[in-house]
């Protein structure tokens, strides 16, 4: 092998053994060689030039890398959408007006289980930098949304029990009580199914508490982000790199989120042409505010849940990161 460097690098139309030839009796030293042997393998960098020369009968493999491999893929924005903080609007408003530019993928597999494969729709700040490298990730515009941990965690409890005729091994491993499951929740009155939802975060307390190493799903499934032993079931845990600091540039919460949409605006260009002074998102000539998708079942308000002394002191423990975090009283 000859290899130059990017200045030095070009076509001499010349056959190998003669340009290895010239390069090696030039009196400038512009050419690094080296002898390939078998199971060595060869990595020539962006934009050098190289030339070979095979000393008898050989077999080998070439492969030329995307580009995404060998240099930083700029990416405009990274939206860290935490389960239950209404990012699936968010993210229906960037599939309508951002669409070129809003970075939806899905990596890794899922052979181990469904909850393995990694998907931009839900995935944290830290498998976001591991993913597309810092470089990309300090670059780009970073923001998140936040809720209120008793409502996060009220919304995820009917919202599970939604799904558990179409995925009961989902509301089997998060302990959703059989009384509100489905079609069932409908025949409970509001203080059953406060009841009911007091008994669960009792149950999901005892299955995964503190330390455990799945206490994640207290708050969420997995998506992937399982793999980064910081992560677990607070909002706060999206939020961070591996060694546990904030990175996300703006952090806004659900309940003011309409307020905040000039900024978001502003910081994320596409969302200008269809954006409308007073924080709502137009389409067309109609003025829309964000369109509610993922919608959980009916329930009562949250603050109502909020006066169980022992939910109380469970949510004081588990969520007590975020209640500081993001400015949050019980």
């Amino acid at each position: 092998w000859r290899i130059t460097p990017p200045l030095y690098r070009g076509f001499t139309g010349m056959p190998a053994k003669d340009a290895q030839t010239y390069l090696d009796e030039s009196e400038s030293s512009i050419a690094l060689g080296c002898v390939q042997h078998a199971g060595d393998m060869m990595y020539i960098p962006e934009n050098w030039g190289h030339s070979t020369l095979t000393h008898g009968f050989s077999i080998g493999a070439a492969v030329i890398f995307p580009e995404e491999y060998h240099k930083p893929r700029e990416i405009p924005f990274m939206f860290v959408h935490i389960n239950k903080t209404g990012g699936t609007s968010i993210i229906t408003m960037f599939r309508e007006h951002c669409y070129k530019e809003f970075l939806e993928e899905s990596w890794g597999d899922n052979e181990e289980g469904p909850d393995d494969l990694h998907r931009t729709f839900h995935t944290t700040a830290n498998s976001y930098i591991d993913r597309y490298g810092r470089q990309a990730w300090d670059s780009a515009y970073t923001f998140a949304i936040v809720r209120h941990p008793l409502a996060r965690q009220v919304s995820n409890f009917f919202f599970l029990a939604g799904l558990c005729e179409r995925t009961p091994w989902l509301c089997k491993e998060r302990h959703i009580p059989e009384k509100v499951q489905a079609e069932n929740v409908e025949t409970l009155s509001d203080e059953e199914k406060i009841e009911a939802f007091h008994q669960w975060i009792w149950d999901l307390y005892q299955a995964y508490p503190p330390g455990h190493p799945d206490q994640y799903l207290f708050g969420s499934k997995g998506q992937g982000n399982q793999e980064n032993p910081s992560f677990n079931s607070t909002q706060t845990s999206w939020l961070v790199d591996e060694e546990g600091e904030m990175v996300v540039k703006n952090v806004f919460q659900l309940e003011h989120i309409e307020e905040h949409m000039d900024a978001l605006a502003e910081s994320i260009p596409c969302l200008k042409d269809g954006h409308h002074a007073e924080g709502h998102m137009t389409l067309g000539n109609d003025e829309v505010g964000l369109i509610h998708k993922n919608v959980t079942p009916k329930y009562p308000d949250f603050k109502l849940f909020a006066h169980n002394k022992r939910t109380k002191r469970i949510m004081n423990e588990i969520y007590g990161v975020d209640l500081k975090n993001f400015g949050y009283k019980w």
